[in-house]
């Protein structure tokens, strides 16, 4: 049975090649066989051939990119669960690449631009931009909500949003009882969408919670609020 993390975050280190390779087994967060449910001998990789057991990801590939860890066991039998892995620039390292300005072929532009935009436009609201896309599309009903970043914060943070589809959206901030603080209603675009989480919501550190609700599905993740 596979499982996967629910999406991972990483950067392009400065190297002679600016790029870094991610192994499939990397994304496995406890997949398991009745016949070995340690999952000692699972064989992982991103195609259903299991000829790419890693895959190689350059400055072109900033931003968010949509994965299918492929997982097989001894019998043969195989099968896949859908995730996500985030490419950050990091301390500038993709500075001078003309791949960083343009993400997927020119369709978005840099995260950090779009947010930036979209911001200016939207300051009624915790979203900070939306539709921004540098994955190939998914299904219409799927809904990856990242864990906020930074985490614990102690000011304000960050939870990418990727829908498959334009779709109305409510988002809610929970605070350790479950008694909501804050909640909006606002419209996911196909793509990535950004809400801030603000500081100033809480009067108290401690555990606090997000919940992502559409007319399919609902996430909840755990944050960590500092003072």
């Amino acid at each position: 049975t596979p499982y996967c993390h629910v999406g991972i975050a990483t950067v392009i280190m400065q190297n002679p090649n600016q790029q870094l390779t991610i192994w499939a087994s990397d994304l496995d967060a406890g997949s398991f066989d009745n016949c070995d449910p340690l999952g000692e001998k699972l064989d992982f990789a991103f195609d259903s051939t299991f000829n790419s057991p890693s895959r190689v990801f350059t400055c072109a590939d900033i931003g968010m990119n949509e994965v299918r860890v492929w997982v097989r066991d001894q019998s043969g039998n195989f099968n896949y669960c859908t995730t996500y892995i985030e490419i950050q620039e990091g301390d500038g390292n993709c500075q001078g690449d003309s791949s960083n300005s343009l993400v997927n072929n020119g369709s978005m532009e840099s995260r950090n631009n779009a947010m930036m935009n979209q911001k200016n436009k939207m300051n009624n609201s915790h979203f900070v931009s939306g539709g921004a896309s540098a994955l190939n599309q998914i299904g219409g009903d799927e809904l990856i909500v990242s864990q906020n970043s930074p985490n614990p914060f102690s000011n304000n943070s960050f939870v990418s949003i990727v829908s498959g589809r334009n779709q109305w959206v409510e988002v809610q901030i929970l605070n350790v009882e479950g008694r909501i603080i804050h909640k909006e209603q606002n419209k996911l675009f196909n793509g990535v969408n950004y809400y801030e989480v603000k500081g100033a919501l809480f009067k108290e550190p401690g555990i606090k919670y997000i919940r992502v609700i559409t007319q399919q599905k609902i996430v909840n993740k755990k944050m960590l609020f500092m003072k």
